[in-house]
């Protein structure tokens, strides 16, 4: 248990701050590494993440922007014909299977 004096304890304001990805990236490790050895401060942090969830939960659904998944696709490495179509059809693909225009389910 010699590492436990190296992480500092978080408040909730902290761990709301890091569920919500709005944490400073040098700090991301340490809440993270505190979170799986710290049982009261992980719990702390799910129940920020459910109470976002449901506050996500309650607006309504949009699809998301190009800008938004074309940097998800390059993230992942992934080319337009790799992805699954989901949402409204791209005005900008030739791709047949998106080229119904059918309403998303």
């Amino acid at each position: 248990m010699s590492n436990h004096h190296k992480h500092r304890s978080y408040s909730d304001d902290e761990i709301a701050r890091y569920v919500l990805g709005l944490d400073m990236p040098d700090r991301v490790a340490d809440i993270q590494s505190r979170l799986a050895h710290d049982n009261a401060a992980a719990a702390r942090a799910l129940k920020w993440e459910a109470y976002f969830l449901g506050i996500v939960d309650a607006l309504p659904a949009q699809p998301a922007p190009d800008a938004v998944l074309d940097r998800i696709r390059q993230s992942l490495g992934m080319e337009m014909e790799d992805m699954p179509v989901m949402g409204e059809s791209r005005t900008d693909g030739a791709d047949p299977r998106t080229a119904s225009g059918d309403e998303p389910s």
